[in-house]
């Protein structure tokens, strides 16, 4: 059946914090008129669907069934239609002082259609709006979220209309993905710390009567993109063009940016015509050109090599640690005559004590190979004398600190000694072995330093283990000496035989 719930205030003893719920409809009907929800957990259904009028409630979920908000405030944990369920709120508002708020959005709606007219949102919540494979209508839409991620984000959607929407203080303003079909975005005002507007994937989007001010990066797209009567302002830069972007039309100004009006991603110096550009300072210039290239680092015959600290420097003074891999790099910049400036890079990477400077200029299907003078630390020679084992051991490449050459004997340590070696130095070193007993036995020498790559199969430290098999004697000491008194034995006995014939003569 159906539950109506009117001017009413319910309370319960549930911590807001939680997210447990205070009311669950499993099946039926549920309407909320002119009531209240305190110190209360939040209002679940599964499949039922839930209208709520002139009430204030702390957050409602419903799973399947529609949800229906009008003249309400949520204090606390947001409003969610999931599962195909459509989200209509009007005249309403979300407020949340609540930590657990950081991790969910205001409003969600995954797989219906959500519909929003005049709504605001403030507090803490991580987000302003969630959607997900739905269809969008919004207008009237005010969100202040100070260090939440982001004001509307939005997957899969088509745009019946998106009107009238004012974001502040996310670190991105509006996120569209793959939007299907051509959304028109109108009367749009943004203000956040990173990113206004960014859109990627399929769908085309007009961008018309928007003021997109203060963060780092005006709007980033990689899809088909028309600008209308648009002003960005006070921004690092402008307008990033990503992949496949496509400019079907562009009417914009761009004003006191500090690093570049337009970056776009192309090889060919692209058209913007259409723009106003307008410098603040620390400027570069109006558009800069970026590429992708691949970053290589190498050792000895061709040794690939992982993890080696990689610094890329331009002459703009722009520097940044980067990996190998693919890398993006501003490989001009033009002035709005449409003057091109190239630009020239500096390649510094280190691994352990190798390190080299590179320099280059980017240009199209472009690789970067740096070669490191990798240390190769080896074991030449390793001989046994006279209870000692002699070692001579070498490194090339670069310096080697603190090599430890360690002894052991039949698999057990002896000795170890840390040596310096620069680059092409050999050393020959007398370690002490200890005593063994009479019989084979097997030396082995090991090298190790934390300046060796170890990476790729442990290539460079092939020759860093050498054995040999050494014969011990018995010990004849003993049986020397016993013969030596022996013979003492005999001179005298034969001395005294003749003195006693001497006498008897």
């Amino acid at each position: 059946g159906s539950l109506i719930v009117r001017g009413s205030t319910l309370r319960s003893c549930l911590d807001p914090n939680n997210a447990l719920f205070s009311i669950y409809i499993e099946n039926g009907s549920f309407e909320m008129v002119n009531s209240r929800m305190e110190r209360s957990g939040t209002l679940q259904s599964h499949l039922p669907d839930i209208s709520i009028i002139d009430s204030t409630i702390p957050g409602v979920i419903t799973l399947s069934g529609d949800l229906t908000l009008e003249r309400c405030r949520i204090e606390g944990l947001g409003a969610s239609a999931l599962d195909g369920g459509d989200l209509t709120v009007k005249d309403s508002s979300f407020h949340s002082n609540l930590s657990y708020s950081q991790n969910i959005a205001a409003l969600s709606d995954q797989g219906g259609n959500i519909s929003l007219e005049n709504v605001s949102i403030d507090g803490t919540y991580g987000g302003g709006v969630f959607v997900l494979d739905s269809t969008v209508n919004m207008s009237g839409i005010v969100i202040d979220l100070p260090g939440g991620l982001y004001g509307l984000k939005m997957e899969d959607v088509k745009v019946s209309r998106i009107d009238g929407i004012r974001i502040n203080g996310t670190y991105g303003g509006m996120d569209l993905k793959d939007v299907l079909g051509e959304s028109i975005l109108s009367d749009i005002r943004i203000s956040g710390s990173s990113y206004g507007l960014l859109i990627d994937g399929i769908g085309a989007v007009l961008i018309r009567d928007a003021l997109i001010r203060g963060p780092s990066h005006g709007i980033i797209s990689s899809s088909a993109i028309s600008l209308n009567r648009t002003i960005i302002k006070d921004v690092e830069v402008g307008l990033l063009l990503q992949g496949g972007f496509v400019i079907s039309e562009m009417d914009a100004d761009i004003i006191n940016f500090t690093r570049w009006g337009v970056e776009v991603e192309s090889w060919a110096p692209p058209d913007v015509n259409g723009i106003v550009f307008q410098r603040g300072g620390g400027a570069i210039s109006d558009t800069a050109l970026w590429g992708r290239i691949h970053v290589k680092v190498r050792g000895p015959d061709g040794l690939d090599v992982d993890g080696a600290e990689l610094h890329l420097k331009s002459n703009l003074e722009m520097e940044e640690s980067i990996s190998s891999g693919e890398v993006g790099v501003v490989w001009a910049f033009m002035d709005h005559d449409g003057t091109i400036h190239g630009v020239n890079y500096t390649l510094h990477g280190k691994w352990g004590n190798a390190e080299r400077t590179l320099n280059f200029t980017p240009v199209k299907d472009m690789d970067v190979e740096l070669v490191l003078p990798l240390t190769d630390v080896r074991i030449e020679d390793l001989s046994f004398v006279d209870g000692e084992a002699i070692v001579r051991i070498g490194a090339e490449g670069s310096e080697a600190k603190e090599v430890v050459v360690t002894i052991y004997l039949d698999g057990s340590y002896r000795f170890n000694r840390k040596e310096n070696l620069a680059t092409g130095e050999e050393k020959v070193l007398r370690l002490p072995v200890g005593n063994m007993d009479a019989g084979t036995h097997i030396l082995k020498c090991e090298v190790s330093s934390r300046d060796e790559y170890s990476g790729n199969n442990r290539a460079l430290m092939e020759n860093n283990i050498l054995e040999i098999t050494i014969e011990k004697e018995e010990d004849r000491g003993a049986d020397l000496e016993v013969l030596g008194i022996l013979v003492v034995a005999a001179a005298l006995l034969s001395i005294g035989l003749v003195l006693l014939l001497r006498r008897k003569d």
